[in-house]
């Protein structure tokens, strides 16, 4: 059986940035992360207010994941990580 072989560690100043490596969808902007925040208070405000608890689940649910997004935002706002 052969080793597995190694990809080349190439640092990211190696090539220029060009428009068409930038990703289009970038999950974790400021914008998205008040969007989904937004759902979620949504999701929660018109489940309880419908007496629906599959809303009211489904907007709590959409809160957790927004606040993983706002945790995961500041941990690469931190320096040295």
């Amino acid at each position: 059986m052969t080793p597995l072989r190694q990809a080349p560690v190439v640092p990211p100043t190696a090539r220029p940035r060009h428009r068409d490596d930038v990703p289009r969808w970038q999950p974790n902007q400021r914008a998205v992360r008040w969007a989904v925040d937004l759902l979620g208070v949504l999701g929660v405000v018109v489940g309880m207010a419908t007496d629906t608890f599959t809303l009211s689940f489904g907007g709590a649910v959409v809160l957790l994941a927004g606040m993983c997004l706002h945790a995961s935002e500041a941990g690469q706002a931190t320096p040295g990580r």
